[in-house]
């Protein structure tokens, strides 16, 4: 594994035609992942501080609070880093921070996300559109439907000259791109 990301930092700046796009990465599955060539990931357009900082205000404001549950969650989301990418292309999920969980820094230890994720980490975020929980709390079966106002979150977002992608199912922040 080391090798694989001293041969990725070695070539920094050198797109080879084996780049990984969105759509490639879902056909990838981790044995695939973990035996092939050396890849590169094509950063698309990257936002800074105070556009991660927007973007969060702007999910909160919109969207309510996040929580690291989904039964208690008002929002909720998905997001892979870079590394992540690379060692098994699995994403976490977690409700969006909260107000005072993210900062200059990124997003900070412990809250709905459990640990820290420097902003320049972030490779892909989605935000779906509607999102349930079934499952057993508290001694009682619950079945909790949420639905998420991303068409204003987006209009949101494009007042603020912050990039995204939205369809019938999510509205996304694609920090990665490749060629087709």
């Amino acid at each position: 594994m080391s090798l694989l990301k001293a041969q990725l930092s070695n070539m920094a700046g050198v797109l080879p035609n084996n780049a990984l796009n969105c759509r490639s990465l879902r056909s990838l599955d981790s044995q695939k992942l973990r035996f092939c060539l050396p890849v590169s990931l094509i950063v698309r357009h990257s936002m800074n501080t105070k556009d991660w900082i927007k973007f969060f205000d702007l999910c909160n404001q919109v969207l309510g609070e996040g929580d690291y549950t989904l039964y208690r969650s008002e929002n909720w989301c998905s997001w892979i880093t870079f590394d992540r990418i690379i060692r098994d292309a699995q994403y976490w999920s977690g409700g969006i921070p909260k107000t005072g969980e993210y900062g200059e820094h990124g997003v900070g230890d412990g809250g709905n996300w459990g640990q820290p994720f420097p902003y320049s980490s972030i490779a892909h975020l989605i935000i779906p559109r509607h999102f349930e929980f079934c499952d057993m709390y508290q001694g009682e079966f619950v079945h909790k439907q949420t639905e998420q106002d991303i068409d204003h979150l987006s209009i949101l977002l494009q007042e603020h000259s912050i990039e995204h992608v939205i369809s019938e199912w999510a509205l996304e922040l694609r920090l990665i791109s490749g060629r087709v």
